[in-house]
């Protein structure tokens, strides 16, 4: 095994672990902050990343990505608190229930809008 190999599998494994990081922390904000046990946190980041490429391909603006990913999750988010997570309040195996349940549509709505192909940013 060269160097290269160890310098490349330890760059994988702190991205991996910066990924879990946030994830994680996004859970703990929300749960310790609004007590809402929101599971679909990974999709809102899945689905601001791929609004963030369709607008990059569009514009060739990243920085207009960056704000358009931003808050088409802000908004959906603020969406999803509003009309589902207000009537689930202090009910936590339902908010458990139904956040896995918008994270699997966010996901298979990604997959149907982007493909399950890798999708390169140049």
């Amino acid at each position: 095994m060269t160097a290269e190999f160890w310098i490349t599998q330890t760059f994988n494994g702190l991205s991996y672990g910066a990924l879990l990081f946030l994830l994680a922390s996004g859970l703990s904000l929300i749960f310790g902050v609004m007590r809402i046990v929101n599971l679909a946190h990974g999709s809102y980041f899945l689905l601001g990343g791929y609004i963030g490429l369709s607008v990059t391909w569009r514009t060739h603006s990243f920085v207009l990505a960056l704000l358009a990913g931003a808050l088409a999750v802000a908004l959906i988010g603020v969406g999803m608190e509003r009309l589902f997570l207000r009537r689930l309040s202090g009910h936590l195996l339902g908010q458990v229930l139904m956040t896995i349940g918008f994270a699997l549509i966010f996901q298979d709505l990604a997959l149907l809008l982007w493909g399950g192909e890798w999708l390169i940013v140049s």
